[in-house]
């Protein structure tokens, strides 16, 4: 099953960042709700590209505004 690489994780960091999420903790919690739901969506589509599979995710499940 493919995963998420270490790369990809900062990527996700940086975008938690970017939507003022200023706590590490919850941070750490986002970064792994959102990586697990990408390698979720890997498993029907394993050829899907991390942004295209980030975009899905993001579309879906994030709206940063609220937390």
């Amino acid at each position: 099953m493919k995963q998420v690489t270490q790369e990809e994780t900062q990527e996700l960091f940086n975008l938690v960042e970017r939507h003022a999420i200023k706590y590490y903790d919850v941070q750490i919690e986002i970064v792994d709700h959102y990586a697990s739901a990408i390698e979720e969506i890997w498993e029907n589509e394993p050829d899907l590209s991390f942004l295209e599979a980030q975009k899905r995710i993001y579309r879906e499940f994030w709206d940063f505004k609220t937390l």
